[in-house]
């Protein structure tokens, strides 16, 4: 698996061009990885990004215009190659674009722009959906990092710049429902 590498004195990240997916945030000062490390047992995954469906859809099939399609759970930007757009010493951003492989499960064009900076002590990341057809591009996208804890996790926390809370929609048996709820 290629993985290409950002960083500065203090962090260092690694991030495959398969999926655009994070592999590891290190702490120099003292190796500190912040990333999980894939257990076969739990999970193989470090931290997949879902696109262009978040979760299952019912029976994996859809219809769109008269036709169905089935696409897989989370969608299939986690499974394919990402193209390198830009690469400085901190700095990342690879692209995923439709063509007629995602045509077959997914009739619409789109860019999927992950961008990656490492900057003083933060690692920021990134998603841009750009709509690159002529009708309505239907999406949802969703970040799914594991974090390498050590001790309880009620010592941690993630924080979402600009957001206090954050509206959630419900799910019954895999379908949205009406029911909107508020993570603090």
């Amino acid at each position: 698996m290629e993985e290409i590498f950002i960083g500065n004195d203090k962090f260092e990240a690694r991030i495959a061009r398969n999926g655009a997916e994070l592999q590891q945030l290190t702490r120099l000062e003292d190796e500190k990885k912040y990333i999980w490390t894939p257990n076969e047992q739990f999970w193989n995954r470090r931290a997949p990004n879902l696109f262009p469906i978040v979760g299952r859809l019912k029976d994996d099939k859809y219809f769109h215009d008269g036709k169905h399609y089935y696409m897989g759970q989370h969608g299939f930007a986690r499974n394919n190659q990402f193209k390198i757009i830009k690469h400085q010493a901190n700095e990342l951003t690879l692209q995923l674009e439709s063509d007629n492989k995602s045509f077959a499960i997914y009739p619409f064009k789109f860019q999927l722009l992950m961008h990656f900076m490492v900057i003083e002590n933060m690692l920021t990341v990134s998603a841009e959906i750009l709509n690159t057809g002529n009708k309505i591009l239907p999406f949802s996208y969703g970040a799914h990092p594991a974090f390498a804890l050590e001790g309880s996790i009620k010592n941690y926390s993630v924080r979402i710049s600009g957001k206090d809370k954050i509206q959630r929609r419900f799910l019954n048996e895999g379908i949205r429902i009406e029911q909107y709820g508020t993570i603090p």
